[in-house]
């Protein structure tokens, strides 16, 4: 925070990257809205601010309350006319607090225990902040106890969002996380607007081969200090014995070097443990993709068997296959295991229409009542 000229604490401007971008012309003033619509969802149940003030938003928890989400509009800044940045932003977050009748607990925006939904922390002039895709979970033990409590979520929004709801679409990559090899299948989710949706394996480069082991071995070891290092490439990225992963921190000097270890460290067994979590409650179909012609039905299947070893999550594993061949896109290979198939990979920006027709399908054979007219 900085001091305004009346004497009181004022957010700073929110911080995006910065570009060119130029507004669309299709965009019109009665597009957008200045209100991020900040929330919580408490169990199924949304949660209105009690107090708002600037930059300060406090919300009353639930006694009891299991799972919490911090929820608000979002918006790329490219497409509202701020500048170049494809990001899905939601809330630019400065500290979250949760105060008891006993204690306080305050998180910082580097936390390893923000994950799902957020973006990674970053600096501007000093402060730490951390932005929000819109759709963030909360860690469990901020939760309310039967005592209740208080959550104040310190930070600053963008000065307009569309007022148009999320696309129908976004749903559909909710449906789905992703195990490998490398980030194509996240990319596309980014495109469906979850940018910030947070996995292990979400930005990891893995084969096959080392994904089964980890599995089979429910990734033991992973974070570990003596068995972690980092290698410098346009980012740091964090060498395990199972995959190396991206840290999206700028190669540094010094100390800085070490920080950025230990943080990374802290993460892979928070996030190692999350996995667990999702594939034990088959919360999402897991998806792996690979160009390795050795990764057929055989591989699938062990791959599968290693999953189900958890919890009763199902897979989707895909490869690539000549467009001349193609019937369907999936195929069940059995309960829970479905093979699909691509003519090409995707690059950054796309194209994404084949991956949206496999997880599609996907879902239509393993969620036929689901009402696949909504993910068109």
């Amino acid at each position: 925070m900085v001091r305004g000229a009346n004497g009181h604490d004022a957010m700073r401007a929110p911080h995006v990257k910065r570009g060119g971008g130029v507004p669309k012309a299709s965009l019109t003033r009665g597009t957008f809205t200045d209100d991020p619509d900040l929330h919580l969802v408490a169990d199924g149940t949304r949660v209105e601010p009690r107090v708002m003030s600037a930059g300060r938003w406090c919300f009353d928890i639930p006694p009891g309350t299991s799972r919490l989400w911090l929820m608000s509009r979002s918006a790329r800044p490219a497409e509202i006319g701020l500048n170049d940045d494809q990001r899905l932003l939601g809330l630019c977050v400065y500290a979250i607090e949760v105060q008891t009748p006993t204690a306080t607990l305050t998180l910082k925006p580097d936390s390893p225990a923000l994950c799902e939904g957020f973006h990674p922390a970053e600096q501007n002039d000093g402060i730490a902040l951390r932005w929000t895709d819109g759709k963030s979970e909360l860690p469990s033990f901020l939760c309310a106890d039967d005592n209740g409590a208080v959550l104040v979520i310190s930070g600053d929004a963008l000065p307009r969002y569309c007022r148009l709801p999320r696309e129908q679409t976004s749903m559909l990559g909710d449906a789905f996380e992703n195990l490998g090899s490398n980030c194509d299948f996240a990319l596309f989710q980014r495109h469906l607007g979850q940018s910030g949706a947070v996995s292990l394996l979400r930005w990891a480069n893995i084969t096959h081969h080392d994904l089964i082991s980890g599995l089979e071995n429910r990734f033991e070891g992973l974070g570990d200090l003596a068995e972690t290092s980092l290698i410098d490439d346009d980012d740091y990225r964090l060498q395990t014995r199972y995959f190396r992963l991206h840290t999206f921190a700028p190669v540094a000097q010094g100390g800085e070097r070490a920080e950025i270890l230990r943080t990374g460290c802290a993460t892979l067994r928070l996030l190692r443990r999350k996995l667990l979590h999702d594939i034990s409650t088959a919360r999402r179909i897991f998806v792996f993709r690979s160009p390795d012609p050795d990764f057929d039905h055989v591989a699938m299947r062990r791959m599968a068997r290693a999953l189900s070893a958890i919890g009763p999550a199902s897979l989707l594993c895909v490869g690539l296959r000549d467009a001349s061949e193609a019937t369907d896109r999936v195929t069940c290979l059995q309960p829970g295991l479905y093979a699909g198939y691509l003519s090409r990979f995707v690059a950054a920006e796309g194209p994404f229409d084949e991956w949206r027709d496999v997880c599609t399908q996907t879902l239509a054979l393993a969620r036929p009542d689901a009402g696949m007219e909504r993910w068109g």
